[in-house]
């Protein structure tokens, strides 16, 4: 079965609220590019990440949520991309930053790049990223609208971004803008109708980033899993009886009553035998029937 990839997304800030819309962000690029993204809360970072003391307070915080979750990417979930470098240097996959994403996205569609900022001290803390990545040239201005990341979901918010796009369009010339808070991600289509230019949402940017640099990265093969399930020790053994086929036919008797060895004989009967007692009987008869015969016939015993 092929491997899907899976992307986390660290919220350095321990505010859920700010890691659920994150989420809402990452459903809709992640099912694009085939991925699964998921976005986890640092829970012992500060609750904001608005001034410099809070974003390097998050940093500690935010390295150990990430090796308590496994992934083949991780994206950092702060526009300013803090401990970017520290957590490179540490995990052993891709690690995306969410402005540099984001940039590299918007420079591939123009020349001339604007940002829409939460507070005023942040647009300094994005001067100084952009002259290390070495584009400032390419963004034209770096507009903030005065609230911070908790403050991001109402309609006074949407219309405060809209003025500030406007204005990026209008009168600085930039024909790319960028979201520079995660928190902005529901505003992209809307305000990309609005005011006919490339908005850039900057999760969506960083799932694409991670999806292509995971493309380059060959990945090893994971190795077999030690422990296999044993095979069942009892099975129902075949039956060791089985009625056998009927060995025994009909036999033909190997008895049979014998012809009778003896016969009684036909009787030899002489009829000769007994006229020699007949004779003299017959003789005497005769001498009886004459009157005054003297002979007596005389037997034999």
């Amino acid at each position: 079965m092929p491997h899907t990839p899976h992307v986390v997304v660290i919220n350095p800030s321990s505010s859920a609220e700010i890691t659920a819309g994150i989420q809402a962000s990452l459903d809709e690029s992640a099912h694009r590019w085939g991925v699964t993204a998921t976005a986890v809360t640092s829970y012992g970072g500060p609750r904001g990440l608005d001034s410099d003391a809070e974003t390097h307070a998050a940093i500690g915080p935010m390295l150990a949520t990430a090796g308590q979750h496994r992934a083949d990417a991780y994206v950092i979930g702060c526009f300013s991309d803090l401990g970017l470098d520290e957590l490179r240097a540490a995990a052993p996959v891709p690690v995306i930053g969410l402005a540099e994403a984001a940039l590299i996205s918007a420079m591939a569609q123009s020349r001339r790049i604007g940002v829409v900022s939460t507070l005023p001290m942040a647009t300094f803390r994005h001067e100084l990223y952009w002259a290390r990545l070495g584009v400032s040239g390419r963004v034209v201005a770096d507009v903030a609208i005065g609230r911070g990341s908790l403050d991001l979901a109402s309609r006074d918010a949407a219309n405060d971004v809209l003025s500030a796009a406007r204005e990026l369009v209008s009168r600085r010339g930039a024909e790319a803008v960028i979201l520079g808070d995660p928190g902005l991600g529901h505003l992209r289509a809307p305000l990309a109708e609005e005011i006919g230019v490339p908005v850039i949402e900057p999760c969506a940017a960083a799932v694409a980033m991670a999806v292509q640099a995971l493309a380059n990265t060959p990945r090893l093969r994971a190795p077999e899993p030690q422990y296999r399930a044993p095979e069942p020790a009892y099975r129902s053994p075949e039956p060791a009886y089985r009625a056998p086929e009927p060995s025994y036919q009909a036999l033909e008797p190997s008895y049979r009553s014998p012809e009778p060895s003896y016969r009684a004989p036909e009787p030899q009967y002489d009829p000769r035998y007994g006229q020699q007692y007949d004779q003299p009987y017959q003789q005497h008869e005769q001498y009886r029937e004459r009157p005054g015969s003297a002979y007596e016939p005389r037997f034999s015993r």
